[in-house]
């Protein structure tokens, strides 16, 4: 991907992507493919150009190359703890939820009206 991505931005056309992924890895992909592909890897903003580095992070997060005996499907990437902090399994209580509903819904508001994912 570097090769193409002279700027280093992330991004390259869709025909670079997919010429890429066809003259590296032999990969072809059939049309609903790369509707999926383009789905998750294209980016309005920059012309639907396809963010080669999310693609990569994505495969990378799947694939743990130390055991390499294991299936991939099977590999869970394990999710960094924040901070150092723990995770708590347990599930809020009622009223807890009530009083979280407000705040999504709010953020869920401003997460659309500034075009954040």
């Amino acid at each position: 991907f570097l090769d193409y991505d002279k700027l280093r931005s992330g991004f390259l056309t869709k025909s670079q992507f997919y010429r890429v992924l066809d003259e590296n890895l032999q990969l072809q992909f059939s049309d609903e493919e790369k509707a999926r592909l383009e789905k998750n890897f294209s980016n309005p903003k920059k012309g639907g150009d396809m963010n080669w580095r999310a693609f990569a992070n994505t495969l990378e997060q799947n694939f743990d190359s130390a055991n390499i005996r294991t299936d991939p499907v099977l590999q869970r990437p394990h999710e960094p703890e924040y901070f150092g902090t723990e995770r708590t399994v347990r599930p809020l209580s009622p009223n807890s939820e009530d009083r979280m509903r407000p705040l999504l819904a709010r953020m869920i508001r401003f997460y659309t009206y500034h075009g954040l994912d």
